[in-house]
Order: structure tokens, then C-alpha cells, then sequence
């Protein structure tokens, strides 16, 4: 059967994830990676790209649809002199879909991943070309199980940390295995070794930043969320609450920087700065609401949206944020609508 595209095989036995064929005729789940077996059939995933090659007669294809066509070294059959036929090659040689097309087709292969990835999403064609170029300085990493692919997803999410674009490396990771490739957590971490101790390849990526980012964007996802929304609106008017949802987002957000801003720094290196920004709005969601019994948001709510686990969430917050939401001091920002 086809699914977005896609003909699934089967269902995988470890995880429920569906079976595809990738690129190299190998069928692999496109959730935990397991393979299957092999295939001299089509590739069940087919890559889209907007770039031709043809070879008879040769033709190399520049950028917006012009092609030149040189065959041999025949000025004749060239309407300009030999210095412009030199010249026209010289253009095509440094030309990049060329480069990677003659000679590289694996790198033009993982270019294509690469494009695909990006416009799933929605990574800017800048961001792109810089992942490209952490690739091609870590080809010195393949063997050992490390395949292009993986070079290929790590360079992309180092080129989203340098331009702080805020996407979850799990959602990286997961496009590619969702494409077919093998890609996971702990190659990825293999790779981005290599790129800090080999390459000398340093980037500024305090947790700070990527935390009140990571706040944003799970709040914009969460009220984003129409059932999740409405949940939200009936507590505030049931807790007597004379303030609108988008006020109380504005809230959460300001006390969830400021809850986060005072933790200790040392004590949250290394962990997970998503689940961080996550457990913050739990965190100042209390904060807000100290004196009233019930709660407008969950730990299980929460856990559902970022796509954890409930006990992550709970952990996160008992190790690093209880004490502080306890010692909190916050004026309670209720206002009924009778003091409105």
C-alpha cells in the first residue's frame, strides 16, 4: 500500500513502524531503522529534484535551464573562438551540481537528501549549503558504521545551531529515517565528536539561548492547538480569572524565562535544553497558579504536545524546579472580572 507517497511493505515487528525500500534496495523500517532483507527492486522512495543530466550528446546543466554543449575540443563545432570554449569549460567544471554529478554521485546523492530534508522542514536554502559544506569536511569520518547519511544529518543540524534556527535535532534525525536512511542518536553524537575534536570546529551554542527559543516555539505549539486551547479558556473562566488566553501565554512565557534564568547553571549542563524549556512552562504555569488547586496545564498535556515521555517531564521538574517554583515569589496576576 502507498502512504504519503511512500509504499509500505510491512509492519515492523519491533516497533509498529512501516517497512520501506530505501535508496540502497534495502527494506528498513523508517521508525527504529531494523533491516529486513534486500531487494533487486525499485526504490520505493523517490527523491524529487529539478536537476537533469543527460550524456549523449554531453550536456552540463547550469543553474536556471541554460545547457552548453561541448563535444570533444572542436572549435568547429563551437560559434566563437577556442579561448571561449576553455573559458565556457572552466565555468562548467566549478559549476556545483556538476561537481557532484561527475565523478561524486554520492555526494550529489546526499545533496538531494539534503534538499528533500529541508524543504520537509522548512530549512532556508542558505542553512542548506552550509550543511553541505560541514559534510563534505567530514567525508574523513566514513567506516565504522558512520555512512554518508549520518554525516549528512549532523552537518545539517549543526548548520540550524549556528543560524539558531530552533529544530529539535530529534525531528533531524527523524525526516532521515523517515526517508529510509539508518540515522540515530548515537551515530549522530559520533559525528559531532569528530567535528569538535578533528576539525577544531567550535560553535556558539549556549543552553541559555536555545532554552527561551525552545520556550517560544513550545508555546506557540501549544496554544496553536485548538482542543488544548479551549481546555485552557474554560479553566481560566471556571478559576475566575479575568484575563484572555493569548494574555496568559504572554504570562507563561515571562515567568518561564525567568523561572529558567535562575537555576543554577552548572546544575542543568549537558541536559536536554528542550525538555528544559518544556518543564520552564510547567514550571511557571504553577508558579502562576500557587494558591489555587487545580491546574490549566498538565504534566501529561505537556508531555503529549513535545512529544515525550510524562516521566521525563516529572523528573525534569522534581530535580531542578521544584525548589525553585516553591521559593518563587510572584504576585498573582488573577484578576477577577469584577477588579478588571
Amino acid at each position: 500500500m502507498e502512504v504519503d507517497g511512500v509504499t509500505v511493505y510491512a509492519i515492523c515487528k519491533e516497533c509498529g513502524g512501516r517497512i520501506i525500500l530505501n535508496e540502497d534496495n534495502e527494506y528498513v523500517c523508517s521508525n527504529c531503522g531494523l533491516v529486513y532483507g534486500f531487494s533487486d527492486a525499485e526504490p520505493s522512495f523517490h527523491d524529487i529534484t529539478s536537476r537533469h543530466f543527460s550524456h549523449d550528446p554531453q550536456c552540463y546543466s547550469i543553474g536556471l535551464g541554460s545547457n552548453i554543449f561541448i563535444e570533444g575540443n572542436n572549435a568547429e563545432q563551437w560559434k566563437g573562438s577556442l579561448h571561449n570554449i576553455i573559458r565556457m569549460k572552466k565555468l562548467v567544471k566549478y559549476n556545483i551540481a556538476i561537481r557532484m554529478y561527475k565523478g561524486r554521485a554520492s555526494c550529489y546523492r546526499i545533496f538531494k537528501a539534503l534538499d528533500i530534508v529541508c524543504r520537509k522542514l522548512n530549512i532556508p536554502e542558505y542553512v542548506k549549503m552550509r550543511a553541505f559544506q560541514l559534510y563534505l569536511k567530514a567525508l574523513g569520518l566514513r567506516g565504522g558504521g558512520i555512512n554518508y547519511y549520518k554525516i549528512a544529518a549532523s552537518a545539517l543540524i549543526l548548520a540550524v545551531k549556528e543560524h539558531s534556527l530552533f529544530i529539535p535535532p530529534n525531528k533531524i534525525i527523524k525526516t532521515f529515517r523517515s526517508m529510509g536512511h539508518r540515522v540515530n542518536k548515537g551515530d549522530v553524537l559520533k559525528v559531532l565528536l569528530y567535528f569538535k575534536h578533528r576539525l577544531k570546529y567550535h560553535y556558539n551554542m549556549g543552553v541559555r539561548a536555545n532554552v527561551n527559543g525552545y520556550i517560544k516555539i513550545i508555546l506557540e505549539n501549544i496554544f496553536a492547538n485548538i482542543e488544548v486551547r479551549k481546555q485552557i479558556k474554560s479553566k481560566l473562566e471556571k478559576l475566575g480569572y479575568g484575563i484572555s488566553v493569548n494574555e496568559y501565554k504572554a504570562l507563561l512565557y515571562r515567568h518561564a524565562v525567568k523561572i529558567y534564568n535562575s537555576l543554577d547553571k552548572l546544575k542543568i549542563q549537558g541536559k536536554n535544553p528542550y525538555i528544559l524549556a518544556a518543564v520552564a512552562i510547567y514550571a511557571a504555569n504553577l508558579a502562576l497558579l500557587k494558591n489555587k488547586r487545580s491546574r490549566i496545564l498538565s504534566q501529561a498535556t505537556l508531555a503529549r504536545i513535545i512529544g515525550r515521555s510524562e516521566s521525563a517531564v516529572r523528573e525534569h521538574y522534581d530535580l531542578f524546579f521544584k525548589e525553585v517554583v516553591k521559593h518563587y515569589n510572584i504576585e498573582d496576576c488573577s484578576r477577577t472580572k469584577r477588579e478588571r
